[in-house]
């Protein structure tokens, strides 16, 4: 793309992603880094990146988006169609995650 302006934000800048030390023993997605400390991710948060039904759920309305027609990024329809193969699509039968087109 081209850059036709810019402006200054005088937001406070987020913090850098810090490498994690090959001798950490803390679990992943359990805690955030802070800039100062890790701190750990509230349990409502931390579910998001590994209860199976909330990831069916993305992929059930990803899905029906696509079967009606609309266009999906190429990274999405990829994870999407890898998805429908998956054992986390076998996880209800009664709304199993299925592509038309």
């Amino acid at each position: 793309g081209l850059l036709i302006e810019y402006r200054v934000s005088a937001r406070k800048p987020r913090v850098p992603h810090q490498p994690v030390p090959v001798d950490c023993d803390l679990v992943p997605r359990r805690y955030r880094w802070t800039g100062q400390r890790f701190d750990p991710v509230p349990d409502d948060e931390a579910a998001l990146g590994t209860d199976p039904t909330v990831l069916h759920a993305i992929a059930l309305d990803i899905a029906r988006r696509h079967n009606s027609g609309e266009t999906l990024h190429p990274v999405t329809l990829t994870w999407l169609e890898g998805y429908a193969k998956s054992v986390d699509n076998k996880l209800d039968d009664a709304r199993r995650v299925i592509l038309t087109r």
